[in-house]
């Protein structure tokens, strides 16, 4: 394939993949919403207003990042030698204290969907190499992150959204090359939020759990069964509760190994539960059971916004189709980018 013909394929199937996107949303959809049933909800900066059918014109929240703003990204396990990595600001880099490699350890132990990688100038990320890896039986296992279809997110040429979809655990990230030696910032993501386009749940107290503004009030135990419209990678389930008092809440998710953690925001008084599930085959369906231990704590509980993410096996995703179909082209330019 020459690469004339290399570059006439990645225009024909980028053009596939925006044809996809306009036929998906061309309903009407809510201020904040797009894409197939107005599943797709916006993530960006400045709000809803800079949504314009699904193209963030401000770039992305901070929470968010990849394709559409739709993954929703957590920076690196702290390091007190690195950190410029943990402050959320992508100005203060490596000043040269730590060198090459540079190993980060993820926040969460997930698979990696996509990551986001800001260096202090322009032109390093051709002179960066990335290797991420998962330890299985005693032995260090390495796998590999996209550069075909890495995003460039600035037109300075500093910050790179890179796909990787990682279907294992990675349990630490290497970057080595000139590239590591002026690192800014680095953000990883278990998944996008699959609840509202595959989601369905059963004995719910609420059908608006993604609305992160209104709150639903439930009783001090109760169950939900989420079914799934086609097997999902599902890395990461999250809820929201605003927490007045001293509660102690247990979660279970049937049929699932797990580890769940909470963090508590002082400035608004919520509480966030993390539920980090470790099997990585599609599921279909399962159940989630939320409450208080506290036998003499009667008073009920609120919830605001559930979140599941997820990788790329849910088959009506349109962008994921896509994605299958460029990884399995041989595209190299290394000038290509999907914008």
């Amino acid at each position: 394939m020459t690469a004339d013909t290399k570059i006439m394929a990645y225009r024909m199937l980028r053009l596939v993949f925006l044809v996809c996107l306009l036929r998906s949303s061309t309903q009407e959809c809510p201020e904040g919403f797009f894409g197939k049933n107005c599943s797709m909800m916006c993530h960006c900066k400045g709000g809803s207003a800079n949504c314009i059918d699904g193209n963030c014109t401000q770039g992305c929240d901070k929470e968010y990042i990849g394709h559409l703003c739709q993954y929703k990204a957590f920076p690196p396990r702290e390091d007190k030698t690195m950190l410029w990595l943990q402050d959320d600001n992508p100005n203060t880099c490596n000043d040269g204290t730590v060198t090459p490699p540079v190993v980060i350890v993820p926040f969460f132990k997930t698979a990696v969907t996509y990551m986001r990688i800001t260096f202090q100038q322009r032109g390093l990320f051709e002179k960066t190499s990335f290797r991420l890896h998962r330890i299985e039986g005693g032995k260090k296992i390495t796998m590999q992150c996209s550069r075909r279809l890495t995003l460039q997110v600035d037109t300075a040429g500093k910050i790179f959204d890179i796909p990787c979809f990682s279907r294992k655990v990675v349990h630490s990230i290497t970057f080595d090359g000139e590239g590591a030696r002026q690192l800014c910032e680095v953000l990883l993501s278990p998944g996008r939020d699959i609840m509202m386009s595959f989601a369905r749940v059963a004995n719910s107290p609420t059908t608006d759990m993604w609305d992160e503004y209104g709150c639903t009030t439930a009783q001090r135990y109760f169950t939900w069964q989420i079914s799934l419209e086609a097997p999902c990678e599902i890395n990461m389930i999250m809820f929201h509760t605003p927490i007045v008092g001293p509660k102690h809440f247990e979660v279970t998710v049937a049929d699932f190994g797990y580890r769940a953690v909470h963090s508590h925001d002082e400035a608004t008084g919520n509480v966030t539960f993390t539920i980090v599930l470790k099997r990585d085959n599609p599921k279909r369906q399962m159940f989630a059971q939320f409450g208080v231990l506290n036998k003499h704590d009667a008073q009920p509980f609120r919830f605001c916004n559930l979140e599941i993410l997820g990788a790329k096996k849910c088959d009506e995703v349109q962008h994921d189709k896509i994605m299958d179909i460029l990884e399995k082209t041989d595209i190299d330019g290394k000038d290509l980018r999907i914008m």
